[in-house]
């Protein structure tokens, strides 16, 4: 199910095949990719998003990166595996993924269709800290609105307008905010049940 802006159209249409050339089999669409140039001065004063997009991983086959800075993945359809500090993590739709640093990712259920964003920032740095995101990088329970903030941050990036740093600025203080949110919560339930641990991958 495709449930993304009609506010924001797809501005880049293409596909990434098997490295080997011999699948021609689509690996990932992009629906829409943007990106950002924030000033120096823009860097200083906010948090600030490099790179948003629109994805459908659309076969298995694991992609292995060192995220520089850091990534949200918001699914929405399908499912995702994410490997993290050697454990295995499920992103099942309206559950947000927080990558950065070496991690591994693919579809488990394709198509996996997710919302991205890579950002930079103190407040984003502390606040992956606080949360203890390398043990824990998925987020369950997150608001409808989760996955509007990364409709807007992609309207904002289309605009291609300076001034826009503000305004992406407080989108993604937003969703940090739903961020915490979650994970207290997710607190508040542990005191009544135990979490199981996500399983370790040797």
């Amino acid at each position: 199910m495709n449930i993304y802006s009609d506010m924001t159209k797809p501005a880049l249409q293409n596909t990434v095949v098997a490295r080997n050339g011999a699948d021609a089999t689509r690996r990932t669409r992009i629906l829409v990719s943007r990106s950002h140039l924030p000033s120096a001065r823009a860097r200083r004063i906010f948090n600030v998003v490099l790179r948003s997009g629109h994805f459908l991983f659309q076969g298995g086959e694991r992609e292995r990166r060192v995220t520089p800075g850091h990534e949200f993945f918001y699914c929405l359809s399908g499912r995702g595996c994410l490997l993290s500090e050697k454990r295995l993590f499920r992103v099942d739709p309206f559950e947000l993924a927080w990558l950065s640093g070496p991690t591994a990712y693919w579809a488990d259920q394709a198509p996996w269709e997710i919302l991205w964003m890579r950002v930079d920032g103190h407040h984003v740095e502390q606040t992956w800290e606080v949360l203890s995101v390398p043990q824990r990088p998925v987020f369950v329970g997150l608001p409808k609105e989760t996955r509007r903030v990364f409709h807007r941050v992609n309207d904002l990036l289309a605009g291609g307008c300076s001034p826009a740093d503000a305004a992406l600025n407080c989108e993604l203080a937003e969703l940090l905010g739903y961020l915490v949110e979650s994970r207290a919560a997710a607190r508040t339930r542990a005191l009544r049940e135990p979490e199981a641990e996500s399983p370790a991958i040797s």
